[in-house]
């Protein structure tokens, strides 16, 4: 299993002054630190096969009649406000209430842009909710379902999650 050569390159450069904290490991059963790199190779592969597919995923959630449905939003994007983007396939509106001032399609396109708001989602949305160990598939589960703090655990996602971050090929 392998990522483009591009997105790595963009994961390396993304990651290099990236500390992750002292809590979040691997698993309790082997609490050594998470790699970044590997991390976000692992969440691109889960997400878009290393970038392969990386198209716009629409979600309905976030559109007309939805749980997260915007209508301010909606309104100035359309049907773009409620896709996930780039590699990492990140939620526009997600992205927007971490900071980010541009539109989908730049979002969409630029997997250098998309790194910063999935870091910022894991600074903010995982690793600051608890000082107690975060594992892997905390990081995982929080990034598909939203939280790893309730009884919602994507079970596949989690396990693939485990998979690619083992068997990845970095160069």
């Amino acid at each position: 299993m392998k990522i483009t050569d591009k997105l790595l390159t963009i994961i390396k450069d993304g990651t290099s002054d990236w500390v992750l904290p002292a809590h979040f490991v691997y698993s309790f059963d082997k609490p050594q630190p998470v790699d970044p790199v590997r991390f976000l190779a692992a969440l691109s592969m889960n997400e878009s096969s290393g970038g392969i597919y990386r198209v716009p995923k629409y979600e309905s959630g976030y559109g007309p009649g939805g749980t997260y449905y915007s209508k301010d939003m909606y309104a100035k994007w359309g049907a773009w406000a409620c896709c996930s983007y780039s590699a990492f396939q990140i939620m526009y509106p997600t992205a927007v209430e971490l900071g980010y001032t541009g539109n989908p399609v730049e979002l969409q396109l630029k997997d250098e842009i998309a790194i910063i708001y999935v870091k910022k989602y894991f600074e903010k949305r995982v690793f600051a909710k608890t000082s107690k160990f975060i594992t892997l598939g905390n990081a995982a589960d929080a990034y598909n379902s939203g939280s790893f703090l309730d009884n919602n655990i994507p079970q596949k996602y989690v396990a693939n999650m485990y998979m690619y971050y083992d068997e990845l090929q970095l160069a």
